[in-house]
C-alpha cells in the first residue's frame, strides 16, 4: 500500500511522559479541560475521560 507523510506520521508517532513532581494551578487544570471537551475524535463523537490524581 503507498503511503505519504501524514500516515508514515500516524503509524510511527509515540508519546513518552515525563512528569514533575509540582501539581497544576486550577487555571491550567481548567484550560486542559476545556480543550479536552472540544478536541474531535475518529468517531465524530465528543466523549472523554479524564481522571484527576491528586495523591502520590
Amino acid at each position: 500500500m503507498p503511503t505519504n507523510e501524514t500516515i508514515h506520521l500516524f503509524t510511527h508517532h509515540r508519546t513518552i511522559r515525563h512528569f514533575k513532581e509540582q501539581p497544576l494551578d486550577q487555571n491550567t487544570i481548567q484550560t486542559l479541560l476545556n480543550a479536552a471537551q472540544r478536541t474531535s475524535s475518529s468517531m465524530f463523537m465528543q466523549q472523554f475521560s479524564i481522571i484527576s490524581v491528586t495523591d502520590p
